[in-house]
């Protein structure tokens, strides 16, 4: 964010915008207001998923196996450090060491692997029949 245009943005104020907005000559321009702690964890968490985004697709590696291990490595370091900071609210979320992603489920009644619910009160388990695959999946070379 090199030049701050004239506009209504509703953004995270950081450290960066924080200096733009500084060298605003009209104070009157700017509307600062505190974030409504009925969704600041959803401003929030867009922010830390941006800056995971860019972080982990940032990554390099010798070879693509080198920059997975990598970057599950910073996963499982951040979902680490979530359990440490908030221990009730952080189940152990740890990503499995090669990375996979799981996009068959197999059995009758089977539910998905908890990573696709929400263990806090959120939507129920989606359940798949018998060898039914997640929807929008394909097999991977990943298993």
């Amino acid at each position: 964010m090199s030049d701050l245009q004239p506009g209504v943005y509703q953004h995270l104020v950081t450290r960066e915008l924080d200096g733009l907005l500084r060298t605003v000559s009209d104070r009157d321009l700017i509307d600062r207001r505190s974030l409504d702690l009925a969704d600041s964890h959803e401003t929030l968490v867009r922010h830390l998923a941006a800056l995971t985004r860019r972080a982990l697709r940032s990554v390099r590696g010798e070879n693509d196996a080198v920059r997975l291990a990598r970057q599950v490595e910073i996963v499982n370091r951040v979902a680490d450090l979530l359990g440490d900071l908030v221990p009730e609210a952080a189940p152990e979320e740890m990503v499995e060491g090669r990375g996979r992603a799981a996009l068959d489920c197999q059995g009758p009644g089977r539910r998905w692997p908890g990573a696709l619910s929400a263990p806090t009160g959120g939507p129920p388990h989606r359940q798949c029949a018998a060898g039914q695959r997640a929807p929008g999946s394909q097999r991977s070379a990943m298993s």
